[in-house]
C-alpha cells in the first residue's frame, strides 16, 4: 500500500505546511523546502466556493467538504466501501456539487452539495457513453464536464451543466489521431483544455470546440522527455505544473507554449526520495502536491 504526503507550494515555489508536518523546512536557492505533513488518507481537489472532496482511492472513500467546514462522506451504493472502486479523481462544480470519477467501474457519479448521489455517467465498454479506464475530470466555468477516457483515447465532453448532463450522454467526444493515454486535465485561464497524455509525454492545448491550438512535449531542464508524467494543474497567471513522478520533481511550465520554467524539487524522507502522485491547484494560489515515498535499497 502506497503511503501519501501531502504539501503545499505557492505558485513562487515556497512550501508552507498544509497538514500536520512531520519535519522542518529549511532554505534552499531563495525558496522554502517543502515542510512534508502526513496526508495517508488520500488527495484532496478543491472547488470555486471553497468546498473540497478528499478522494482514498486504495481504501474506496470519498468526502466532500462545503466551504463552511461540513463533511460528508459519500456513498455510491449501500454496503461495503461505500460502492466505490478506485475513485481517482473528482471536480467540483459551481453548485457546490462534485463529479467523481470512479475508474475501478468506469463511471462518473454526480452528487449534490448535500452529498446525494444524483445520477451517474458511463459504464465499461469501448464505444458510444461507455468508459474504459478514466481517470481525470474538470468543470469549466459554463457547468461543461470533461472527463479523460483514457483507454478509449479520447476526452468525452458533457455540456449544460450537472441539470442537462444527467441525461447521461456525452454532448461530444474530443480526439487526436496520436493520443496514446489522454490521462490527465485542466483548464487554462482562457478555458481552454489542456490535456496529458501520459504515454507521450507530451501536452495538447484545445479550444472549447476540440480543435487543437497548441502540441508540446513535455521536456526536462536539460531537454530530456519526461516518462510518464502523472498529473497536471495550471494556476490563475497561466503556468502549468506536472506531477513527474520518475524524476520525484513538479515540472514548471507555460501552460501555453510548454517553456520550461522550474523543478520544484520535492526532498526526501527518510531513506527514500518523494515522487509527486497528483498536483492540484488549492485556495490562495496554492498548489497540493500528494506525494509517495519512493524507497532506495
Amino acid at each position: 500500500m502506497e503511503r501519501r504526503s501531502f504539501f503545499k507550494l505557492s505558485a513562487a515555489g515556497a512550501a508552507s505546511v498544509f497538514l500536520p508536518a512531520w519535519g522542518c523546512s529549511e532554505s534552499h536557492h531563495g525558496l522554502a523546502a517543502p515542510v512534508l505533513a502526513d496526508a495517508s488518507q488520500g488527495f484532496q481537489v478543491f472547488g470555486e466556493l471553497g468546498g473540497r472532496a478528499l478522494l482514498d482511492p486504495l481504501r474506496n472513500r470519498v468526502q466532500l467538504t462545503d466551504a463552511g467546514g461540513f463533511t460528508r462522506t459519500l456513498s455510491a451504493a449501500s454496503g461495503e466501501r461505500d460502492g466505490f472502486n478506485y475513485p481517482i479523481a473528482a471536480a467540483l462544480d459551481a453548485r457546490g456539487g462534485v463529479f467523481v470519477v470512479d475508474r475501478g467501474s468506469s463511471r462518473v457519479l454526480y452528487f449534490d452539495s448535500r452529498g446525494e448521489l444524483v445520477f451517474e455517467l458511463g459504464g465499461h465498454g469501448t464505444s458510444g457513453d461507455a468508459l474504459n479506464y478514466p481517470s481525470d475530470a474538470v468543470v469549466g466555468a459554463d457547468g461543461t464536464l470533461y472527463v479523460s477516457d483514457a483507454l478509449n483515447q479520447r476526452v468525452q465532453v458533457y455540456r449544460g451543466g450537472a441539470a442537462t448532463i444527467a441525461g447521461g450522454a456525452a454532448s461530444a467526444s474530443f480526439t487526436h489521431a496520436d493520443w496514446n493515454l489522454p490521462r490527465s486535465l485542466a483548464l487554462d485561464p482562457q478555458g481552454r483544455l489542456l490535456v496529458l497524455d501520459a504515454g507521450l509525454a507530451e501536452v495538447f492545448v484545445l479550444d472549447t470546440r476540440g480543435a487543437l491550438v497548441a502540441r508540446y512535449p513535455l521536456l526536462s531542464a536539460s531537454g530530456e522527455r519526461l516518462h510518464m508524467p502523472r498529473s497536471l494543474a495550471v494556476d490563475s497567471e497561466g503556468n502549468a505544473y506536472v506531477a513527474d513522478y520518475s524524476r520525484s520533481s513538479v515540472l514548471a511550465i507555460e501552460a501555453s507554449s510548454g517553456r520550461y520554467l522550474s523543478d520544484l524539487a520535492l526532498g526526501a524522507l527518510g531513506s527514500g526520495a518523494l515522487a509527486p502522485l497528483r498536483v492540484a491547484m488549492g485556495p490562495g494560489a496554492s498548489l497540493y502536491v500528494a506525494t509517495s515515498p519512493i524507497e532506495v535499497v
